[in-house]
């Protein structure tokens, strides 16, 4: 059985964020579903959910972690940019999703 991680944030007992990543093969993972309640955009959860994905990846042999997202995501892709993602189409997995990018992940 593959390994999967599936992290969420709560806050008095309502979900702020939500993230999860999953091997697509012994190096590479995927980090999907990262989600976060608008109240808690600006709070450092986002970085919390993906400090805790890459750390995760990192510790399951991970050397890279990518995602795919769209082009309305504007907060989203200005997040990912700016914690280390360059933009890589060929990671482009989902019909829906029209840009892709790459994290290189140090030992």
């Amino acid at each position: 059985m593959r390994d999967i991680e599936i992290r969420e944030v709560h806050a008095d007992d309502a979900l702020l964020g939500t993230c999860g990543v999953f091997p697509l093969d012994a190096r590479t993972w995927e980090l999907r579903k990262m989600y976060l309640h608008a109240r808690s955009r600006g709070r450092g959860v986002g970085r919390r959910l993906l400090d805790a994905a890459v750390a995760w990846a990192r510790d399951h042999g991970a050397a890279r972690l990518v995602l795919d997202t769209t082009h309305p995501m504007t907060q989203a892709i200005a997040f990912y940019e700016s914690h280390g993602f360059v933009r890589d189409d060929a990671q482009v997995r989902g019909r829906r999703c029209h840009r892709g990018y790459v994290r290189a992940l140090a030992p």
